[in-house]
């Protein structure tokens, strides 16, 4: 998860829309793989909550789109993919990104 114009403190503006790109690469593959099953969250709390994010697919890879929240604080990004085979990993970050 690679989450966009943040700045060098690795914060996004409080109120604004982060960009997050997922790129997910399989065990015995190096290039990223679309699945047929990806969910992704956000949480504001620390993981207590968490909403449900949109994403979209651009060449190779995801794009989530999380709302920041109006206040300073952090962002934690949850995702969850399968494969075909049923397969399937969950992924959580915990403050993955900060609020100014």
């Amino acid at each position: 998860m690679l989450p966009g114009r943040l700045n060098l403190s690795n914060k996004a503006a409080a109120g604004g829309t982060t960009s997050v790109a997922l790129r997910v690469i399989g065990l015995a593959d190096t290039n990223p793989v679309l699945l047929p099953v990806m969910r992704a969250w956000a949480s504001t709390d620390d993981g207590n909550t968490w909403h449900r994010l949109s994403a979209r697919t651009s060449g190779e890879h995801y794009v989530l789109s999380v709302h920041d929240p109006r206040k300073a604080g952090f962002v934690s990004l949850r995702i969850y993919v399968r494969d075909s085979a049923g397969a399937s990993e969950q992924m959580t970050v915990i403050h993955a990104y900060g609020v100014r």
